[in-house]
């Protein structure tokens, strides 16, 4: 039960960060682009 309950967390906080990630690489992007034009 307990391991299971780390497993889901451990799942949550791995889509959490890729998510940021995404984001973040999306705004740098975006940002990049603006610059060069």
């Amino acid at each position: 039960m307990n391991r299971h309950c780390n497993t889901n967390r451990l799942a949550t906080a791995a889509a959490t960060t890729a998510t940021a990630a995404t984001a973040a690489a999306t705004m740098e992007l975006a940002a990049a682009w603006r610059r060069k034009w």
